[in-house]
């Protein structure tokens, strides 16, 4: 339920992805808190729903009634600021964090190093020059997100380019140096990096490396907010 007549931008993300995910989005007139008390309420009578509350002056102004309401008829919620929680709001995690690590045979956020390995030895570069032999790895419970992993030789130099996707990278293997924008990010395993939206990038490998990829781009493609521009 994110407020209508405020954080438009985060709500229309909201919006695009709700089909895909089967999720059905209704907004809240914020502007009134007898308005957002009576649609709470009538939401909070249907079973299996939340709420989401996007950043705007409005959500700010009835922060508190917001913060009694979900309290008051146990809605899950998702607050823009920490300071929801701090004023009283439910942090909804059904299972206590246990600090320890534990191993899993099976996981969607698994991914076996020699299953990955002869995935790339069977993968190519692309011919332009974009990136080294990459393979995709399969996320289905993230539809807008892409995983990738790529490996590039010692080198190796991809071809200098930019979109409206923000990326997360991270070195797995090996050691190299990015140019993004105007600045220069040396890396070597372990370390992780951004790259925002609309920046210009490109990687070189000072030795055998392997990169690790998160991105947006699933979802600007949905969107249809996806461009591609090569220098």
């Amino acid at each position: 339920m994110p407020p209508k007549g405020s954080g438009t931008s985060q709500f229309a993300a909201i919006q695009a992805v709700a089909p895909s995910l089967r999720v059905e989005v209704n907004p809240v007139n914020m502007r009134d808190a007898g308005e957002v008390e009576r649609a709470v309420i009538a939401f909070a009578r249907s079973p299996g729903g939340g709420l989401i509350v996007a950043a705007g002056p409005a959500a700010t102004r009835h922060r508190n009634l917001i913060v009694t309401l979900a309290a008051r008829h146990r809605l899950p919620a998702v607050y823009y600021e920490r300071f929801f929680v701090a004023g009283g709001g439910r942090k909804d995690n059904p299972v206590p964090f246990d600090p320890k690590p534990r191993p899993v045979a099976t996981s969607p956020y698994r991914f076996p190093r020699d299953e990955i390995a002869r995935r790339l030895d069977a993968a190519v570069a692309d011919n332009e020059g974009f990136h080294g032999p990459r393979v995709t790895l399969e996320a289905p419970t993230m539809p807008t997100m892409q995983l990738t992993m790529e490996r590039l030789a010692v080198g190796a130099r991809t071809r200098r380019q930019r979109s409206t996707a923000n990326r997360i990278f991270c070195c797995v293997e090996g050691s190299g140096e990015t140019v993004a924008g105007d600045k220069r990010l040396a890396w070597q395993r372990g370390d992780t990096f951004a790259v925002p939206c609309w920046t210009e990038f490109e990687h070189t490998a000072a030795a055998d490396a392997q990169l690790f990829s998160m991105s947006d781009e699933p979802l600007m493609r949905f969107c249809r907010f996806y461009r591609f521009e090569v220098d």
